[in-house]
């Protein structure tokens, strides 16, 4: 839709704001549109080269009449320093007055100059109580991030349920949320089951606990790892159409593995090929398309990628665009994404104000308060709704004295493990460095350590690999022996 409806009525403009070398509107500014008829409109957001782009709002002016109370308007008028009214500015009759403002008509995301959607009255990741039992409830569950957002009542509703969809739900939710044991075991009893009834992306989610090391052998008393066995899943996930299946294959393929040779080309190919079939998952092939993009450096492919993502109602890629904005320098318009993107419910837009780690030397007192209480105020809230990536910097606040937090080691290892859970494998970088730095056994012994950089290694941190490898003799004392001949080494 473009605003207004005739453009071919605007007869003047008046622009102030950021502008590109050839002087046309460009990142924040504010438009104002004069027409024929003396209508006017504003529109304050982004351009992108003279055109409207990304985040904005759109006002229209409009007249109405304000009816005045006897003393405010005998109290209209000049005043003297000392706060006395010297001379009125109203006159005798009804205490009426014109009143010119803008009146608010859009608020959302532009391209090409066009309204594309609106924020208004919208979240990310709201489930509908009647789909909780309802096989659509299975579009919702492909996104993680949506799932550990889900309220403690409708969490509730989907562990008392009998119904398939329902339990492979808060299976999603216990394995995605969770890190103890008895979560652990729930969620693989869980897709079994559901595996069992016909949902192809239980076998997916099993395939991926079998890959990380999360399925629990009763006998042995740990956690095994059989990532032939996952393959197999996966392969299985993949005949029988789980959409999981599909996106860890193309992640396999661009990265490679021990199994696939990497092709980054035909990942892409593929992505972009997902991407524009007209089917309910195809917007998570547009966002995997769009960090493809971004891994490959081509930067502005990636951002128009994800402005599809957005158009559609589908709103994590705001984050990773406001993240290419904050590369290119363009602080203003990072910080509005980020304020927009908590509005809409985004969790790790709570990140805010986590960028000042680089510079936080160079601020003075009042401004490490400021950005200290917008992080203590942001992350928490962060945390609450899931993101790994705030429980990830609250334990680096914690672990490491940062952003003017008091060091304190249970808390920062206590955050650690929330972000491990919610699958940001860094927090372990975080742990072992502390524990190893501390070296004190009453905190964390050798082996707890060791034992640490194996499930880090397990979960994809490569680097820990040589560690593990020096050590073999003492996990293979610790019985995995087997597992680390086979599978890691």
């Amino acid at each position: 839709m473009k605003l207004p409806v005739n453009m071919s009525k605007i007869v003047a403009k008046a622009y102030s704001g950021q502008k590109d070398d050839e002087g046309r509107p460009h990142g924040h500014g504010i438009m104002e549109y004069s027409t024929d008829s003396g209508k006017k409109y504003k529109y304050e957001g982004h351009f992108e080269h003279g055109v409207r782009s990304g985040y904005g709002i759109w006002h229209e002016s409009i007249k109405f009449i304000r009816e005045y109370e006897p003393w405010e308007w005998a109290q209209m008028g000049d005043y003297d320093s000392a706060g006395r009214l010297i001379h009125t500015n109203t006159r005798s009759g009804p205490r009426k007055e014109v009143v010119n403002c803008w009146d608010e008509k859009f608020r959302g995301w532009w391209k090409n100059d066009d309204a594309v959607h609106s924020f208004k009255n919208r979240k990310y990741a709201e489930l509908e109580s009647e789909l909780l039992e309802d096989e659509k409830i299975l579009e919702f569950l492909l996104d993680f991030g949506a799932v550990r957002t889900l309220p403690q009542s409708i969490v509730l509703k989907l562990r008392e349920s009998d119904k398939p969809h329902a339990r492979y739900a808060y299976g999603v939710w216990l394995l995605t949320s969770r890190k103890d044991i008895e979560s652990r075991k729930t969620a693989f009893r869980i897709f079994e089951e559901s595996a069992h009834a016909g949902i192809a992306d239980a076998l997916q989610m099993m395939s991926r606990m079998y890959y990380l090391g999360d399925v629990y052998d009763e006998k042995t008393e740990k956690f095994v790892m059989d990532r032939k066995l996952s393959q197999e899943l996966t392969a299985q996930a993949f005949e029988k159409g789980s959409i999981l299946a599909k996106l860890r294959r193309n992640r396999d393929l661009f990265f490679g593995t021990a199994e696939v040779e990497a092709d980054r080309d035909a990942a892409i190919a593929e992505a972009e090929r997902e991407s524009s079939a007209i089917f309910s998952e195809s917007i998570l092939w547009t966002e995997r398309l769009g960090w493809l993009y971004e891994l490959e450096g081509e930067k502005e492919k990636a951002v128009n990628t994800y402005d599809k993502c957005i158009a559609n109602g589908y709103y994590p890629p705001i984050f990773d665009i406001a993240l290419i904005y904050l590369e290119r320098g363009d602080d203003e318009y990072y910080e509005t994404l980020m304020e927009v993107g908590m509005k809409l419910g985004i969790p790790d837009c709570h990140i805010l104000g986590s960028e000042y780690y680089s510079c936080w030397d160079e601020l003075d007192e009042y401004d490490r308060k400021k950005v200290h209480d917008r992080l203590k105020r942001n992350l928490q809230e962060g945390v609450d709704k899931g993101s790994g990536l705030c429980a990830f910097i609250l334990a680096d606040a914690f672990l490491n004295g940062k952003y003017g937090y008091e060091m304190d080691l249970d808390k920062g290892m206590g955050y650690a493990d929330v972000a491990v859970a919610y699958a940001c494998s860094s927090a372990y970088n975080l742990m072992i460095e502390a524990a190893e730095t501390l070296h004190a056994p009453e905190f964390m012994t050798e082996n707890e350590i060791l034992l640490l950089k194996y499930e880090a290694l397990r979960h994809g941190l490569d680097e820990y690999r040589d560690d593990v490898i020096r050590n073999k003799d003492a996990y293979v004392a610790m019985g995995y022996g087997d597992e680390i001949e086979k599978v890691l080494i």
